[in-house]
């Protein structure tokens, strides 16, 4: 029990750190939390319970699963985590989202089912958060997604980005923030382990063919020569030298990619 209550400060201090630096919540304000089920999702759910306990920030948290017809989670484990988050006052809410799976049978392009899922989601958790007058919108990136897009975006998406701890949307109408952010994927794991939390296991039938996964096993053999590899990529993120970037040559992209 100590191992997890040691292990459970420190990722509460990690919060701590993402809300301070990033002024993440304020006090006695309702926030979404976007639950799928997974580890990051019930391990943000729970330190947040933790971390407003701690604070007396006066936090009321609303927890929504988006139902889009991929069977990701079944109704017993449904149960399981509403049981989960009844015990942190959590309120559980699942709600449909028919036009994602349409989207995948369909092969909508371009075609990039996570880009699809993800996409549908992130509109239904708006929606919802409109609906209720809530601004604020939590979800459960970690540091590993972090420098994991950076990656893919440059080497997918043709551009240099990642995502902010908070981002505003519609001209700061709603907010996204992530208040994991801070915290590798593996300490999360270890956590959701250690505090039995109730999550699942990624079963899409897309999650060996999406190209996250290639990107995360192109780090992770990389961190066997290079431990911090992550760190060095969150680093550069903070080091950037315009000067020697090319976007003062975006008019001739044409002629420069033609050659």
């Amino acid at each position: 029990m100590s191992r997890l209550i040691n292990l459970r400060c420190k990722l509460i201090n990690k919060v701590k750190n993402a809300d301070n630096m990033f002024e993440l919540f304020e006090s006695g304000e309702t926030v979404i939390l976007g639950i799928s089920g997974g580890k990051d999702s019930l391990c943000m759910a729970d330190l947040m319970f933790f971390y407003n306990e701690k604070t007396r920030k006066n936090l009321k948290f609303y927890g929504v699963y988006v139902d889009n017809g991929m069977q990701l989670l079944n109704e017993k484990e449904k149960e399981d985590i509403k049981a989960f988050l009844d015990k942190r006052n959590i309120v559980f809410n699942t709600i449909n989202d028919e036009e994602t799976l349409k989207s995948i049978k369909n092969k909508t392009k371009p075609f990039n089912p996570c880009f699809i899922c993800t996409r549908g989601r992130r509109k239904k958790l708006v929606e919802i958060a409109q609906k209720i007058g809530v601004k604020k919108i939590a979800l459960a990136h970690n540091l590993d997604d972090l420098v994991e897009t950076l990656l893919l975006n440059i080497l997918f998406a043709r551009e240099i980005s990642s995502f902010l701890p908070k981002q505003e949307l519609f001209s700061g109408e709603f907010h996204i923030v992530r208040p994991l952010v801070l915290i590798e994927s593996g300490l999360i794991l270890k956590y959701a382990r250690e505090a039995m939390l109730p999550f699942v296991v990624n079963r899409c039938v897309y999650k060996d063919k999406n190209r996250r996964e290639r990107i995360r096993g192109f780090i992770k053999e990389l961190e066997r020569d290079v431990p911090y590899i992550k760190k060095n990529i969150l680093r550069a993120m903070m080091n950037c030298k315009k000067e020697f970037l090319w976007d003062k040559y975006r008019e001739y992209k044409k002629e420069i990619l033609d050659l």
